[in-house]
């Protein structure tokens, strides 16, 4: 058996869960892994290259299942302030000064770099102009659930937010199957950034569309009271008024949930993506895990 590339002698992870094995043997052949296992198993007789992976985990690359990359840009920006005066008194009107297509493709190259170098190979991210973020990331070969931003007020690359869901759609339309590496989604932004008519025409147009609606929800303590006509007693329990939830919504953060909460999320299928960095950067809180893996919630892990 013959291969382009051959890893030897290296602490082998074939796939999460699986048993790790200590001198083991991996083989690639057209961008595809031909064989993983023990190194005195290895059938390959020859390869184009070898690399000795003595002292290294060899292991699938990770998942970084919350991100707005062009963001890199205002990273340490207003740091020790909790939510709602870190966006409303700082990143929202950095944004308005310096986010446009360019800044998106340059920040968005920066982020894929810097997920490369740490092992991450997929990102699920969201943010405005994100073709040029899709751009970014097929360029560096990085795998993308790309998500375009939707809001109620005015954003980057879609002034009049009375057209949020056409730019929306018009996004899906440019990157459905364009790239093999790159999954278009969409993002609204939160339940009270969003109101009742936009959340639902988007969720609408992701199930025409057959792709992943992710929100940020239950963030903060006060996130109800700044809901615009709730549908229910909690942020979780509004969405699921709305009939926003389902296997291909995915909420984000989720720090102030309720046993009641979870178990919706369980029966609706309806993930979460716990980013625990941002909730102790933004003074959020932590999430309960363990009480919604409990609940059969499933649960994926975001840097935000």
């Amino acid at each position: 058996m013959n291969a382009d590339i051959l890893i030897t002698d290296t602490l082998l992870l074939p796939a999460a869960g699986a048993d790790m094995i200590t001198d083991g043997a991996l083989a690639i052949k057209d961008g595809l892994i031909l064989w993983t296992g023990p190194m005195d198993q290895c059938p390959v007789s020859t390869a184009a290259a070898t690399i000795d992976g003595s002292g290294h985990l060899t292991m699938p690359g990770l998942v970084n299942a919350h991100t707005h990359a062009p963001m890199v840009l205002f990273r340490g920006l207003a740091d020790d302030l909790e939510l709602s005066a870190w966006l409303r008194d700082h990143i929202f009107p950095a944004e308005a000064r310096c986010v446009d297509p360019d800044m998106a493709f340059h920040c968005g190259l920066l982020a894929a770099a810097e997920m490369l170098l740490s092992g991450t190979t997929c990102a699920m991210d969201g943010y405005f102009h994100e073709g040029e973020v899709a751009r970014a990331f097929a360029a560096l070969g990085l795998r993308g659930v790309l998500a375009q931003g939707i809001i109620d007020f005015p954003a980057p690359g879609v002034a009049d937010p009375a057209l949020n869901i056409e730019a929306a759609a018009s996004f899906l339309d440019q990157w459905l199957d364009r790239e093999p590496l790159i999954r278009p989604a969409l993002f609204a932004h939160s339940p009270y950034t969003c109101g009742n008519k936009t959340l639902q025409r988007a969720k609408e147009l992701a199930r025409e569309a057959g792709v992943p609606l992710f929100i940020h929800v239950a963030e903060t303590k006060n996130e109800l009271d700044m809901i615009r006509e709730p549908r229910g007693d909690s942020p979780i329990r509004h969405l699921n008024g709305l009939g926003i939830l389902d296997r291909d919504t995915v909420c984000v953060h989720c720090v102030w949930t309720d046993d009641e909460d979870h178990r919706i999320l369980a029966a609706t299928g309806a993930p979460v993506v716990i980013c625990p960095q941002s909730h102790a950067k933004l003074a959020s809180g932590p999430a309960p895990l363990a009480r919604m893996k409990a609940a059969g919630v499933r649960v994926g892990l975001g840097t935000d």
